[in-house]
């Protein structure tokens, strides 16, 4: 099987133009794969084993992969037992990634979206709450490039990749999304994969135009509920610019997807230069929301900056 690591999901790619041939790997099924395992690294863990542009990525009770240059994905299942989903959920989270790390690409923890003109990018780390406000975006018209993790080229140029949202269980039940619109994305997990109508992207890259950290919850204002006010009135969008290079450029390190790979892989000074090239040629900004779902939803419906470019 051919896999593009930039647009994960087979069925998705509708316009086989868009494919090109060098960024595409292998996907195979082995047995043994211990005979691949390379010699122990600085940067090797009880999961994770380098060697040169090689790498093992060993998920407890579920599945290995060995992964060689980029090109090709190795995988043996831990044992019978396991579900195709389980190993599908860490091929397009992990492996599909750390190939392209082999390749040079540089990877952010961060969830794409489009309108129009207007290409955003919510960038922070895992559960901070992308999934979320990108589902809130997605009910005003916006449409997803790629989500959780975002491939950035050194022309500000954003990849198509794994398009879906993954929602726990208190937010699906906050929006009303009911069961069928619903996927689990792994046994003994509340968290589900939201099944929504994808529109075709005809072309495999957006140019990006914003980039926005988003930062931890806070405490919401309540008093309005005695007041029998508008929760709006006391409780906003925190939205700020951030122009210092040097907290940008802490804020971008900080959410590459798993440095170690970088380092592990010696692709971590390329990984830097790409990061000072993007430095220069993108506004930055810092979102901050209020812990509350439907709060943040009724903030969000009523803003407008994320459209202006």
């Amino acid at each position: 099987m051919k896999v593009n690591f930039m647009i994960f999901y087979l069925d998705e790619i509708k316009d086989e133009s868009i494919i090109n041939n060098d960024e595409l790997v292998e996907v195979i099924e082995t047995k043994n794969i211990k005979k691949y395992f390379p010699k122990e690294n600085n940067w090797d863990t009880s999961f994770i084993k380098f060697f040169k542009n090689e790498c093992i990525l060993i998920v407890n009770n579920i599945v290995t992969f060995y992964l060689k240059d980029g090109a090709y994905i190795y995988w043996e299942r831990s044992d019978d037992q396991v579900s195709q989903k389980d190993i599908i959920n860490f091929l397009i989270t992990s492996a599909i990634n750390i190939a392209a790390i082999q390749k040079g690409k540089l990877i952010l923890n961060a969830t794409t979206l489009f309108k129009k003109e207007s290409v955003i990018t919510l960038i922070g780390p895992p559960c901070i709450g992308k999934n979320t406000i990108a589902l809130m975006l997605f009910d005003r018209g916006w449409q997803i490039i790629s989500n959780e993790a975002s491939f950035l080229s050194d022309d500000q140029l954003v990849f198509s990749g794994n398009r879906n949202l993954r929602i726990w269980k208190d937010t699906a039940i906050t929006f009303g999304i009911k069961r069928n619109k619903l996927q689990n994305i792994r046994s003994n997990l509340k968290r589900y994969q939201f099944k929504y109508k994808k529109i075709n992207l005809l072309k495999p890259s957006f140019k990006l135009n914003k980039v926005y950290f988003v930062k931890g919850r806070y405490q919401p204002n309540m008093d309005f509920l005695k007041e029998k006010r508008s929760p709006i009135e006391k409780n906003k969008i925190g939205l700020t610019n951030i122009y210092s290079e040097q907290l940008i450029m802490m804020k971008l390190r900080n959410n590459i997807f798993n440095p170690r790979f970088y380092r592990g892989l010696n692709k971590e000074e390329g990984m830097i230069d790409s990061l000072f090239v993007n430095l220069n040629k993108l506004k930055f900004h810092e979102l901050q929301f209020p812990d509350n779902l439907k709060m943040t939803k009724r903030l969000i419906d009523k803003s407008s900056f994320f459209e202006k470019k």
